[in-house]
């Protein structure tokens, strides 16, 4: 689930700026969590855990009663409002405090 809504974010944000959805970019989650201070492994390793965290959660849908599959869904959503979040929000850029 994660990949292809990576793919599919970014392919959005690149139709909208009118640029060739073929041209790479940094705008892929793992580029955005380095670029939140995030070590490019530690960023692969993060995606590599929401992946392992979605595919449990729909493996459990299997033998779920209503409510776990409702619990489940709730999950899958925040995570992908998280990752939503991560991909289109820009980073504000915050003046450095001298210290003393």
């Amino acid at each position: 689930a994660l990949p292809i809504l990576d793919t599919t974010t970014v392919t959005v944000i690149r139709i909208g700026e009118r640029r060739p959805i073929y041209v790479g970019d940094s705008r892929h989650l793992s580029h955005r969590l380095v670029s939140l201070g995030m070590r490019p492994a530690l960023a692969v390793f993060t995606i590599y855990l929401i992946s392992l965290g979605l595919g449990l959660g729909a493996v459990g849908l299997a033998h779920a009663t209503l409510v776990q599959a409702f619990i489940i869904l709730l999950q899958a959503l925040a995570v992908v409002a998280v990752v939503l979040i991560l991909l289109f929000f820009e980073r504000r850029a915050q003046p450095r405090r001298e210290m003393r």
